[in-house]
């Protein structure tokens, strides 16, 4: 998670994701949900690891993101079997610096029904400050 912040502060974005096996990073994306709005950190890495693998199915990866997933990726993070997600910000913290996520608390859990691990507020303040420092 460390790197994955780290490289979101140079990206000057908050939102910033990689997906990871082990200590391996596969592929990893800052969000540009701003020009495009699925273009979402989280699927612009799904997307990127799913071509890199050639696969549609990223079981046994994590996703590593600054913040927490919205209901879109969080559908994408379903779909592609991703086996556990590591956040830092809730999507509460991001409506205070002007972001409108939509948050739909059920998505969540449902995705611990289906067995993917959920790890939350993984170095929170560190991500918070991204939206803080950011240039978006």
């Amino acid at each position: 998670m460390k790197l994955v912040v780290k490289k979101a502060s140079r990206a000057g974005f908050p939102f910033f994701s990689a997906i990871a096996k082990g200590d391996k990073i596969i592929a990893s994306s800052k969000g540009n949900g701003i020009r495009d709005p699925t273009a979402h950190a989280e699927m612009l890495a799904i997307q990127k690891a799913l071509r890199k693998l050639k696969t549609n199915s990223l079981k046994g990866f994590t996703l590593y993101s600054t913040c927490e997933s919205c209901p879109m990726c969080m559908g994408a993070i379903h779909w592609a079997g991703i086996s556990e997600l590591v956040f830092g910000a809730r999507l509460t913290d991001s409506r205070r610096f002007g972001f409108d996520e939509i948050i739909i608390p059920q998505v969540g859990a449902t995705l611990k029904r289906r067995g993917v691990k959920i790890n939350n507020d993984v170095m929170r303040k560190e991500c918070i400050g991204l939206f803080k420092s950011s240039r978006w």
